[in-house]
């Protein structure tokens, strides 16, 4: 049963983490805009890094893998919120 629910987890992790962000990410990159306020970075930063530490210790891939990948994304949405707010300061000065 513990593999049963490890393996949904795994793989709903995996798809809301490249399917979810990805998208975000592609919409950011096409708007030259972000729309996620810097808290909500910050947050997701956080979470996706302390879990992965956390499922370090406690030695189960079944949640290091997405959030792996959800890091990955929470920073490429990070940069894309300093590079797009500067290019809005840029353009109106």
């Amino acid at each position: 049963m513990e593999n049963f629910f490890g393996t949904g987890t795994l793989v709903f992790g995996i798809l809301m983490s490249s399917i979810g962000l990805s998208t975000q990410v592609y919409k950011h990159y096409k708007e030259k805009k972000c729309g996620w306020s810097p808290l909500l970075i910050f947050l997701a930063i956080g979470v996706y890094g302390f879990r992965i530490i956390y499922s370090f210790i406690i030695k189960s891939w079944f949640i290091i893998i997405p959030d792996t990948i959800g890091l990955f994304f929470s920073v490429t949405i990070c940069v894309q919120y300093i590079l797009y707010s500067r290019n809005k300061k840029a353009i109106n000065t």
